[in-house]
């Protein structure tokens, strides 16, 4: 075994510790995601002074979970989401390392050469290899992640359908058939590709014009992951909507009302989202500002309002 491939299989070790070691937090925010919140706003006191309703941070999320079904329970869906991951990466890596080195397809090119500067064109082809690899992971995986949602997603209505892969591949399988495995894989994979072109060139445009002189080359490692970071709060719903997707309208109890509504498309769902403020859910795990309606009881205390789902 050479050493890349021991370096490799460290990788997919450490990794696999890393995404164990947070599942609990990823857990409780696919739930928060979907639209479940057990525990309801309270009221607190603003950053500016002002009372405002919160829901509870994530580690009291977490802790309800622990609540209900004991510690074993907070890793409930890890298995499906250990296996998306792998399956993301291998694929990702097995298709980088083909496209790497070979031309674009010629007409492309010569457009390419013709209309950019040398930095410009390294971009571009960068980026379209990137997207072809990283999109044909997304494809690979996406069965595992509907998988982990929907394991995740049992939590809300007790159900035991998806509590090992090989029942929640035979539950998809028998009810909904092959597109069922690929729930919630356009605004996924929408998402990839909208953070991919965005991230690289924010980096590219900070490195070249920003951070060109030699003195500030020590900052340039930092840029890709800056960009990463904001691009992620920009397409953050494109992952929320793949999320909601990925359950809704299946046979759990967290697929339709009350919980969801049954959405006839990601992009009906996006609408819905939209019209609601909600497009953000799930993003910030501690300041969870509930923004719903509310009401202001005899008390003078603000109280929320808790509408039925139609």
């Amino acid at each position: 075994m050479d050493s890349s491939s021991m370096d490799r299989g460290a990788q997919i070790v450490l990794g696999a510790g890393v995404t164990a070691l947070f599942h609990p937090i990823a857990y409780a925010k696919v739930l928060i995601q979907i639209g479940y919140e057990p525990v309801g706003p309270t009221l607190h006191t603003g950053l500016l002074g002002g009372k405002t309703l919160m829901y509870p941070n994530v580690f009291s999320y977490v802790g309800y979970i622990k609540k209900t079904d004991g510690f074993s329970g907070l890793y409930r869906g890890l298995a499906p989401r250990l296996i998306s991951a792998v399956a993301s990466n291998f694929v990702s890596n097995a298709v980088q390392s083909h496209l790497v080195g070979r031309p674009l397809a010629t007409e492309v090119e010569s457009k390419i050469d013709e209309a950019f500067s040398e930095g410009v064109r390294r971009l571009l082809k960068d980026t379209l290899y990137e997207t072809c690899s990283r999109c044909a992971g997304v494809i690979a995986s996406q069965p595992f992640h509907v998988i982990f949602v929907r394991s995740v997603a049992q939590f809300i209505g007790r159900e035991t359908k998806y509590s090992s892969p090989l029942s929640a591949i035979s539950e998809i399988w028998e009810k909904e058939g092959i597109l069922g495995f690929f729930s919630g894989l356009i605004p996924r994979l929408l998402g990839e590709v909208l953070t991919i072109w965005l991230a690289n060139t924010i980096t590219y445009t900070i490195n070249s014009y920003i951070l060109s002189d030699k003195c500030h080359e020590d900052k340039r490692g930092y840029t890709s992951m800056f960009s990463q970071l904001v691009v992620t709060q920009i397409t953050y719903p494109f992952n929320l909507v793949a999320n909601i997707m990925a359950v809704n309208g299946s046979d759990l109890y967290a697929g339709g009302r009350p919980i969801s509504p049954v959405y006839a498309s990601w992009v009906d769902c996006w609408s819905r989202l939209k019209d609601q403020n909600q497009l953000k859910r799930g993003s910030s795990l501690f300041w969870r500002t509930y923004k719903g309606p509310s009401i202001i009881n005899k008390a003078g205390i603000i109280m929320p309002v808790i509408e039925p789902v139609y």
